[in-house]
Order: structure tokens, then sequence, then C-alpha cells
């Protein structure tokens, strides 16, 4: 379940109050809130800062823009709020998902080739092999997803098999909604 970005902002400035790391002494370096229009808001963005940090008041640095508080008063978890966490990007379909169908699916879906009438490089026959947001649902994941011993596994057994880490992107990129690229 995802949370809204106001909630999981709290429920990290109380983490960090309940686990004590936010000691009478310590400030919270919380980063400056984004606009209202800020793209930050409708597309991740990666970053390597933190989104809350604790320190001692005598080694805190605060960067700039952002904002230092004692850690025990309410100020910091209201000003906690508004700031939307910093994610990775978003599964990019062309860059990352395509060459995965092209490596792993189109030598049988592709091309001409429609086995099981599924064509991964046909629009309107590819997007109904996923179900935006539900990876469990979706056709195509569970194709790559089931037993290699099952006789409806894809790609079959004597073909090359999609990595772990290639199931993760793939999943990521459905519960992200499954957009395809202008060309599957």
């Amino acid at each position: 379940m995802k949370l809204p970005p106001a909630l999981f902002c709290l429920g990290l400035a109380l983490a960090a109050l309940v686990l004590g790391a936010c000691a009478s002494d310590s400030h919270v370096v919380v980063p400056p809130a984004q606009p209202s229009n800020s793209p930050v808001a409708t597309a991740p963005v990666a970053s390597s800062a933190p989104l809350v940090t604790t320190a001692p008041a005598s080694t805190a640095t605060t960067p700039p823009g952002a904002t230092s508080v004692p850690a025990a008063t309410p100020s910091a978890v209201a000003t906690v709020l508004p700031t939307p966490p910093a994610i990775a990007g978003a599964v990019d379909f062309d860059r990352q998902i395509k060459p995965l169908l092209v490596t792993y699916c189109y030598q049988c879906h592709a091309n001409g080739r429609r086995s099981g009438g599924v064509r991964f490089d046909v629009l309107a026959s590819a997007t109904q092999q996923v179900v935006p947001g539900n990876p469990d649902r979706s056709a195509m994941y569970h194709a790559i997803t089931r037993s290699i011993n099952a006789s409806d596994h894809m790609p079959p057994p004597a073909q090359p098999q999609p990595e772990d880490e290639d199931l993760a992107l793939i999943r990521q990129w459905i519960l992200e909604g499954g957009r395809w690229g202008a060309t599957p």
C-alpha cells in the first residue's frame, strides 16, 4: 500500500522521536518543501539527500534551503509534512522494460509472430497483458513468475530466463502504472 507523502513524512518524524534519535539536544534537519507546482509532486526524482536527519545541535549542519528545528518540538513534525519523499526515479519503459521484452519475449511474440495470440510489439495486444498497478492480475507478470516447470511459464525453459532483478523491475513498472512507450 502506498502512503500519501504527508503520512510518509509524518511517519518518519514520529519514528525518529520514538526511537530516541531526537534527544533534547538534537535538531531535525528538514529539506525545503517543494512548491505545489513542483515536478516532484507528479514525477519521482532521485536524490541522495536524506529526507530527515537528526544530529546533536552542536554538530548539526543545515544545507541551504533546509530547516533545522529542535527535535522535541511539534514544529519539527509540522515542517516535515509538506515535504514529499525523495524516491528513485520511475521505471522508464523505453530504457528499462522494452530491452527486457526484446531479450525474453520478442523471439515468439513480435515481428509477425503471435505465440498464444500475444504480441509485445503491437500496443493493442501488449496492453492486454498488463493490469496497470496490479502485477498479481497481469498475465505477463504471471507468465514470467510461474515455476519454470509449469507448462505455461514464459519464456520457455529452453530460452534464457529473466534474472530476479529483471522480474523486480517489471513488477515495479506495473505497480507504477505499466505505461508503455510510443511503440512497445
